[in-house]
């Protein structure tokens, strides 16, 4: 399964980068929960063979503990907000908590594998307009997506849903994870997303949970260096890396966490519990019986947890490019301070990678380099 960073929302291109960035500093600096997700639910239509919470399938959300929250996020100056699930339009009170957050004056965006959009939901968003309805698409053909989610016409529905959700006017996005049953149809994905106009996002690193998971994942991963591949083939992708790697020079290597986890970003899990992102549960903190403004001071010391002075992780030269972090370490490890071996692999093969496609431009591009370093 692949989860996106808390923070995605904070990272800009173009002309609002420095902005972006200025904004996304003063947030941390008064640690701000500018942006999250909140997991409605831990039920699903679907059978994904990738998905770590297969057996966590009996975990909903309540109503009133989602809205009272949702006021308390607008309280603390919560500007992102991602419904997520399992599959979010199972919870029977989507509609109700979506409202809620729009009219809290939130921007939502919707994480769903499209299969469950409704006329209901049509009218719903074309009247309330999310940020972002992002499906999750495992093939470019129905054989290969379907393969993928255990059950027999989800392509065509999740492809259904893509035309009617354009023809509504609604703001979607496709997503995938890299698995080698996919491989070879990932680039297929993405130009169907650009022939419809839409964004594309990639994720080459799919991970298991040390407690929940079946079977062994490594049959699920492509090898390294295919997968990155894929993703590198994306121009933005390959600009957020290179920022990333430039941002990631400059933190404090003494720190253990050193994300915006629970300084910028948080995530609300079916039980009701906050966790600093969706891979720290096991820092989780329950918000029924405290209100989100003491629960995220409870986790405020998580970004003081020193690195060990053997933490393998402090001197490595793949770090910048590395998607490995202690929360992935422990949900597939059990262990906060052992590296995930395939992230390692992945985080080598993005550094190498980028480095032969710049030495490629620098000698098909006379006199760039010297233009470069002036």
């Amino acid at each position: 399964m692949s989860v996106p960073c808390t923070d995605d929302y904070l990272q800009a291109g173009g002309p609002d980068r420095e902005w972006m960035d200025q904004f996304r500093r003063n947030a941390a600096r008064l640690r701000i929960p500018v942006s999250g997700m909140m997991e409605l639910t831990r039920r699903c239509n679907l059978e994904c063979v990738h998905c770590y919470q297969k057996g966590l399938r009996d975990c909903e959300l309540p109503a009133d503990l989602a809205v009272t929250t949702i006021g308390e996020l607008a309280e603390a100056g919560t500007l992102f907000l991602t419904l997520t699930g399992g599959e979010p339009l199972m919870h029977p009170d989507f509609g109700a908590i979506y409202l809620a957050a729009r009219k809290r004056g939130l921007i939502v965006s919707v994480f769903t594998n499209g299969t469950l959009v409704s006329t209901e939901h049509l009218r719903l968003w074309r009247r309330f307009p999310p940020r972002l309805v992002e499906i999750s698409l495992y093939g470019a053909v129905a054989e290969t997506h379907d393969a993928v989610t255990g059950q027999e016409g989800s392509f065509d529905r999740a492809l259904a849903a893509v035309r009617r959700l354009l023809d509504c006017g609604v703001s979607i996005g496709l997503k995938t994870v890299i698995l080698r049953r996919n491989l070879a149809e990932v680039p297929a994905i993405g130009r169907m997303a650009a022939a419809l106009g839409v964004p594309f996002r990639v994720d080459p690193l799919v991970f298991a949970h040390h407690q929940w998971s079946r079977g062994d994942v490594s049959r699920l991963r492509a090898a390294a260096r295919d997968a990155v591949g894929i993703e590198l083939a994306d121009q933005d992708r390959r600009r957020q890396w290179r920022v990333h790697a430039a941002q990631a020079a400059k933190t404090d290597q003494r720190r253990l966490y050193r994300c915006g986890a629970g300084i910028t970003g948080f995530f609300i899990d079916a039980r009701g519990w906050l966790a600093p992102c969706a891979l720290a549960v096991h820092r989780a903190v329950p918000l029924r019986e405290t209100g989100f403004a003491e629960a995220w001071c409870q986790l405020q010391g998580l970004q003081e947890i020193p690195s060990p002075a053997s933490y393998p992780c402090n001197d490595c030269p793949w770090k910048p490019w590395c998607s490995g972090c202690p929360a992935l370490s422990w949900c597939e490890l059990g262990d906060e301070t052992r590296p995930v071996p395939y992230a390692c692999e992945i985080a080598r093969a993005r550094a190498e990678l980028l480095e032969d496609r710049e030495s490629c431009m620098m000698e098909s591009a006379p006199g760039l380099r010297e233009v470069q370093v002036k």
